[in-house]
């Protein structure tokens, strides 16, 4: 459970008509604000809403949701986010356009939920050339913000109601879906997370490495350099629901190659043998003929393992000439 831990999904377009929301709007905007017990007793129907003690220890909204039995937390602030997350929780929501078809589906039946929506981790903030993004700042945000080549990956993702809601936290910490983990992986980026051991930052491929580990951590912000040159190349599949199925990231600092991929393997990776290669003075297109040895190439609903095989180096040689 690594988010953001996360959970997005493709709800209204405006989070706040899920009943829960509305429900959360009705009490949460009141002073001072009380806990509510919201029991939506069939999905189309109205929840109704009902203050309860609230807890005294803590500023943040504690609701109970009968349709799947957990309790949910909203927390107002990063520091409270933090302190709920120590608490406990079964899954931490970004934006939930990953997590809420599980839930709707009964495949996930959380008994403690983590709203982040509140949490003022939302900021995408340059100084100089670092950029930092804060976990719940929105698909449709960073594709906006012109930083290359995070916000140009940002634009694949989804449709326009997908990258309204989803969030950079819960995409980066989707296991083998999220789109933003190699483009991250060639920026070489560090992520400011939290969990039991306290806060730290690292770097993203070492917060990568861990998923399924023993500690459990809650994903706050991730920052990076702006590179001097970027390029993206994406497998697209036209007429068909918007996924990624393989895409490529280069990125050039300081006379330095990075490349990384999505989709050639289970898991994002760096394709070294294609930096080795360019650091000895190979062509784009020779280079790129090399990414094969860095692959794993997997059959799913996508793509086949045949096909992500043959496509990779002409997506490498793509985003190699972007540079």
């Amino acid at each position: 459970m690594d988010l953001t831990k996360n959970g997005s999904t493709k709800g209204p377009t405006d989070r706040r008509a899920h009943p829960l929301f509305r429900c959360m709007e009705k009490n949460l905007d009141a002073a001072p604000a009380p806990a509510v017990a919201c029991r939506p007793h069939r999905p189309e129907a109205t929840t109704r809403c009902a203050p309860v003690p609230a807890r005294s220890d803590a500023r943040w909204i504690e609701m109970v949701v009968s349709l799947d039995d957990a309790r949910v937390v909203v927390p107002a602030s990063r520091q409270e986010a933090i302190d709920a997350f120590g608490d406990g929780v079964d899954v931490v929501v970004g934006g939930a356009t990953i997590l809420q078809p599980e839930i709707t589906a009964g495949r996930v039946r959380p008994g403690r939920a983590l709203f982040l929506h509140r949490a003022g981790l939302d900021e995408l903030r340059h100084d100089g050339d670092r950029v930092r993004v804060g976990a719940t700042t929105t698909l449709e945000t960073i594709a906006a913000s012109g930083v290359e080549p995070l916000a140009r990956a940002a634009g694949h993702i989804g449709d326009p109601e997908i990258r309204r809601q989803a969030t950079l936290g819960g995409n980066v910490s989707a296991v083998g879906e999220g789109d933003l983990q190699a483009v991250l992986l060639a920026l070489e980026a560090s992520v400011r997370t939290v969990g039991p051991s306290g806060e730290r930052t690292e770097g993203v491929d070492a917060f990568l490495r861990r998923f399924g580990g023993d500690e459990e951590r809650l994903l706050l912000e991730a920052e990076f350099t702006v590179p001097e040159a970027a390029g993206y190349a994406v497998m697209d599949r036209f007429h068909t629901i918007p996924y990624t199925p393989l895409a490529v990231t280069a990125v050039r600092s300081d006379g330095v190659t990075r490349v990384a991929a999505k989709g050639a393997a289970p898991q994002s990776g760096r394709l070294p043998s294609v930096e080795t290669a360019l650091s000895a003075g190979a062509s784009p297109e020779e280079a790129a003929a090399e990414a094969v040895a860095d692959a794993d190439p997997y059959d799913d609903a996508l793509a086949s393992a045949w096909y992500r095989r043959r496509r990779l180096p002409q997506l490498v040689t793509q985003a190699l000439t972007e540079l």
